[in-house]
């Protein structure tokens, strides 16, 4: 969705950082298309970046539900067959067209129905200061951010969104878009053909496009119970009230990936060992005993594994006193040196993997 679209579901909220986050992320795809930001997953102290934060999410959920959708998807494609021959010669593709033309056209149509000011989309943009912005970039992992600041000062002074409620702006303004990515995307003679289909199909909208924004609001409000019957549940089953707003620690994939290997690793050893102690299969300076001691060490191995990846830093333990267990039985039936040595450092590689850290802290500091 474009700017006026997505300040829509929130026209009502009395936060200008909000507002500003849910159309950054178009904001700064305008000023630099290489940008590549993830701030979805961060959380800073200051209240105000995380607003800006949590209105990065709502455009990216918005986004994720209109793009879905089933008038998305119908209007793209029909927009897409009609522009085909109106911009006949051009490098742009007219599926690019369809996509970025749709949208166009809802911004169009909620400003002339009376949807939304856009008087109040800018000023909540002036509201917003330099520095907290700066600062939510920075930590989000924008280096230099000379060229927004360039860009959003601009755009902020030109507001181009006013021209949108004129009908015949939304193909001048699907030029400007294309020209980010093509120099001379079209002819004349191409403006003025994709000119005339644009308007003849938004007349075609005007009595069902509000359809396509009570769709996603509803999707948005279930959303929104779901996740609060969720924190309900947390706060009267999974833990106490007071630490019912905690988010849900995250462990980097690597380290996911170490605990689920050792989990399959130990589970396969187990059948092995089970085998060995039941004599179906034989190996030499392995007696019974010392087959049935490996399988009790392979069934705790999976166990602590489990118990790893639901934050339990006792199963970390367990793991060290099963891998010296391993190791006295190891130098007991005359297993080599080294053999024995690396089992042990198994420990250490373990506890450097739980050090890998995600969105700024290990899986270690999340172990409990």
């Amino acid at each position: 969705m474009n700017f006026l679209s997505h300040f829509y579901f929130d026209r009502d909220i009395d936060n200008c950082y909000h507002i500003l986050g849910i159309v950054l992320p178009d904001l700064l795809k305008n000023a630099d298309k290489t940008i590549v930001l993830h701030p979805e997953k961060l959380s800073h102290p200051d209240p105000e970046i995380n607003s800006i934060i949590q209105g990065w999410k709502k455009h990216l959920e918005v986004d994720r539900y209109f793009h879905s959708s089933g008038f998305f998807l119908t209007h793209s494609h029909e927009l897409k067959l009609l522009l085909t021959p109106a911009v006949g010669g051009s490098p742009v593709k007219p599926f690019f067209l369809g996509h970025i033309a749709i949208e166009l056209i809802l911004d169009n149509l909620l400003i002339t129905a009376d949807k939304i000011s856009v008087n109040a989309f800018y000023e909540n943009l002036e509201r917003c200061e330099i520095g907290i912005i700066n600062e939510f970039l920075t930590f989000a992992g924008l280096k230099d951010t000379t060229d927004f600041f360039a860009f959003y000062e601009n755009f902020k002074k030109s507001q181009y969104l006013y021209s949108y409620a004129e009908t015949k702006e939304i193909a001048y303004a699907l030029k400007r878009i294309c020209m980010r990515v093509w120099k001379d995307p079209f002819t004349p003679g191409n403006e003025a053909q994709m000119n005339r289909v644009l308007m003849a199909y938004r007349e075609t909208l005007l009595d069902n496009f509000m359809s396509v924004f009570g769709e996603i609001e509803d999707k948005l409000n279930a959303s929104a119970g779901l996740n609060k019957f969720i924190a309900n549940g947390e706060r009267h089953i999974l833990r106490p009230a007071e630490k019912c707003l905690e988010v849900l620690p995250e462990r980097h994939g690597c380290v996911t990936a170490w605990i689920v290997f050792a989990l399959i690793l130990n589970s396969i050893c187990l059948v092995l060992y089970f085998l060995i102690a039941n004599d179906f299969i034989r190996l030499p300076k392995i007696s019974i005993l010392t087959a049935y001691s490996y399988f009790i060490i392979c069934l705790l191995n999976v166990i602590f594994s489990i118990r790893l990846l639901s934050w339990k830093k006792s199963a970390f333990y367990g793991f060290v006193i099963t891998s010296i267990i391993a190791f006295l039985i190891n130098l007991s039936i005359g297993m080599s040196t080294v053999g024995t040595i690396l089992g042990l450092l198994g420990i250490g590689f373990l506890y450097g993997i739980f050090q890998i850290k995600k969105s700024g802290v290990s899986a270690w500091d999340h172990l409990k």
